[in-house]
């Protein structure tokens, strides 16, 4: 039994209450079937074929019509019910789908029926992604860690993850786009869109320390210094209405600085980092690639992925 751990969410929605029901968040659910299908054909034991095949069917089933996934499913009355980009838990299950729909080697084994369904469910996958992407006075930009399963607003989580727009789930949102091999006008809108507001809101000049000793609390803090060579940063949180970056702590208020929020929320959270980096250098690639196709026709199959 794993004891309930009263930070860990809010009133009523802690550990107790998250093991109750299977999950996708922190990579659980589709790495295991990536397992189960590598074991299977390795081993060729049907345990792992129908294993694995009901952990697919158990995807299909917990997808929303409007194409998201919640975090946990079945569904609970708590945040675990929004479509979850949060720590890659949506790509993960559509990166998985979008192997099965290809026959990739680890899957030749799932039927054409399941094949054909993981497809149509991928690109539902897709839409989903192109209908969460926030716009901001007319203009497209980037994506939530979760979003509301009805209205596809960004939506809170727990108390220190508030709507906002976020560079980390984004930039895996964005590089799941890339890949697709002949991306429709919307799909491309919706690149350009984001790399825009990566580029318009990197962090520069800054520089990201842990730091010891015993000078700080519990031995150890996390510091933003001055460094003009240091390579881009990006916030984890942006803000809806202002677009400047927020930190918080446990009690859900939004502060300017890093250093304003909880020693523990502090060291305990990633605020910083450099994900749309290598995503940066892989545009300019995908912008020239694309250029010499023409868009393919809107509405259209999406999930043809590029070699």
């Amino acid at each position: 039994t794993v004891p309930s751990d009263p930070k860990s969410g809010p009133t009523g929605d802690d550990d107790d209450v998250w093991h109750k029901v299977s999950t996708i968040d922190n990579d659980a659910t589709y790495s295991e079937l990536h397992v189960m299908a590598r074991a299977y054909r390795v081993l060729k034991d049907d345990k792992y074929k129908d294993s694995f095949n009901k952990g697919l069917h158990y995807l299909f089933g917990a997808q929303y019509d409007n194409g998201g996934w919640p975090q946990r499913f079945p569904l609970q009355d708590n945040y675990g019910r929004h479509i979850t980009f949060n720590d890659g838990a949506m790509l993960g299950v559509m990166n998985l789908l979008w192997d099965v729909s290809d026959a990739e080697p680890d899957f030749t084994f799932v039927t054409e029926a399941d094949r054909k369904e993981a497809k149509r469910r991928l690109d539902k996958g897709f839409d989903c992604i192109l209908n969460c992407q926030v716009k901001i006075n007319g203009k497209l930009t980037v994506w939530g860690q979760q979003h509301d399963e009805k209205t596809l607003a960004p939506a809170p989580a727990r108390a220190y993850e508030l709507p906002s727009l976020t560079a980390s789930e984004s930039t895996g949102l964005t590089q799941l786009l890339m890949q697709i091999d002949k991306p429709n006008a919307r799909v491309r809108d919706a690149v350009d869109s984001a790399v825009a507001w990566f580029e318009a809101n990197k962090i520069t000049g800054k520089r990201l320390d842990r730091v010891s000793g015993q000078q700080y609390e519990n031995g150890r803090d996390l510091i933003v210094v001055d460094d003009p060579k240091a390579e881009p940063i990006w916030a984890r949180f942006y803000d809806l209405d202002t677009g400047k970056p927020f930190f918080c702590s446990r009690d859900g208020i939004k502060r300017s600085s890093i250093d304003q929020i909880s020693h523990e929320r502090r060291v305990g959270y990633a605020w910083y980092g450099i994900w749309p980096n290598k995503l940066l250098q892989q545009y300019p690639a995908w912008k020239e690639r694309v250029s010499k196709q023409p868009a393919a026709a809107s509405p259209a199959p999406v999930s043809t992925k590029k070699d």
